[in-house]
């Protein structure tokens, strides 16, 4: 079950983001007994071929194994621990260049036919730290059920 998405298509001359860990909203405390615990795994799948030009996504994994990363082509997919520091890069390309847009999206569904009380406890509403918002902020479980 995905439970949650996000889109982002990287225009030319779009400044790199800063490295980050994607389950930081999930305000989980490091457990240092059990160090690759994270409450989600990330999904990046690329709309585009990407490039360091265009804005590749930086990914700093604990212990690199390869010497070098190949560039994921279009339809690529990356897993990744929501602990894992990553980034998208700064879009070095011109507005003619036919490699100048980047776009990485993920397919969402959930379980909106659960009762009330069984969604709240799977994690439909909206956390303190903001996730699981749709629309204009709005609490998930509420929001599919509005009149």
């Amino acid at each position: 079950m995905v439970a949650a998405t996000a889109a982002l298509k990287l225009v030319p001359g779009v400044q790199r983001q800063p490295l980050h860990k994607d389950h930081i909203p999930y305000q989980t405390r490091p457990d240092p007994n059990n160090p690759l615990f994270t409450p989600m795994v990330g999904c990046l799948v690329a709309g585009f071929k990407c490039t360091i030009t265009n804005g590749a996504t930086t990914v700093t994994p604990g212990r690199p194994r390869l010497k070098s990363v190949p560039m994921p082509r279009a339809g690529s997919a990356l897993f990744i621990l929501g602990s894992t520091y990553h980034g998208a890069g700064e879009n070095k390309c011109t507005q003619d260049d036919p490699e100048a847009i980047r776009t990485l999206y993920a397919f969402a569904g959930q379980r909106d036919y659960l009762g009330k009380i069984r969604r709240r406890l799977t994690g439909y509403y909206k956390s303190v730290g903001g996730v699981g918002y749709v629309e204009d902020h709005q609490d998930a479980a509420e929001y599919m059920f509005k009149k």
